[in-house]
């Protein structure tokens, strides 16, 4: 595999992929002049363990790469097919920290609404030491400053208090050097849920999902 300086991870179940998922990772790549983002389809969410999906793992990443097919420097990440389990997001952390360069800079890309979980994750303290978070708007969640988000965790004193902006991002800085990024200005204002729902409904998704997504969910049935 090819590696890269400065790497965005854009994690998710992907059920179905859809069209904002494309793209914030066009918007971010830009933005923060980042080589590569991977998308990183997780076998099982452990923040979604009561959910089961109406789509197998192998149909989710089929229609993610069909949906990345020519993008240029945005691509699928299959790390977690050989590993059949719950999937956490430090085990992807460390595994591309581990096969990069020394000096690559790794960029978790998370919705807002996760991110204000974010304590609960598993290794909460490992996954900021280890990487820089860009965390992006979801509608009905308000940015809420970080010290808000961790209150009451251990966490929020390995923040520094003070906020920096610039372009349109809210910068937090870790004691590792490491940052959280709030992107105030990207968004993912296309709910999966919504979509499936509207599939049940018998309602049309074309302006949500790329056209090889919909011709597979078509093709195979999905979520009806």
């Amino acid at each position: 595999m090819n590696l890269y300086q400065n790497i965005g991870l854009f994690g998710g179940t992907f059920d179905p992929p859809h069209n904002a998922h494309l793209l914030v990772a066009e918007q971010i790549l830009k933005k923060f002049e980042l080589s590569h983002i991977y998308f990183v389809p997780a076998y099982t969410s452990p923040h979604k363990t009561h959910l089961q999906s109406e789509c197998s793992y192998e149909d989710r990443v089929q229609m993610l790469t069909e949906a990345l097919e020519g993008k240029e420097n945005i691509s699928i990440s299959k790390f977690e097919i050989h590993r059949p389990k719950i999937s956490y997001s430090i085990e992807t952390i460390l595994h591309y920290k581990k096969i990069s360069p020394k000096n690559t800079k790794l960029y978790f890309i998370i919705g807002n609404d996760a991110f204000l979980k974010i304590s609960t994750w598993h290794e909460p303290k490992s996954l900021f030491s280890n990487c820089n978070f860009i965390v992006v708007n979801r509608p009905g969640f308000p940015m809420q400053d970080i010290q808000e988000v961790l209150k009451n965790t251990p966490l929020q004193k390995e923040f520094s208090k003070d906020e920096f902006s610039t372009n349109n991002i809210r910068i937090y800085r870790h004691f590792t050097g490491n940052a959280v990024y709030y992107c105030g200005d990207i968004m993912i204002d296309i709910s999966a849920t919504r979509i499936r729902e509207k599939i049940k409904n018998h309602e049309s998704i074309k302006a949500f999902v790329p056209e090889s997504v919909l011709r597979y969910i078509e093709m195979h049935h999905l979520y009806i």
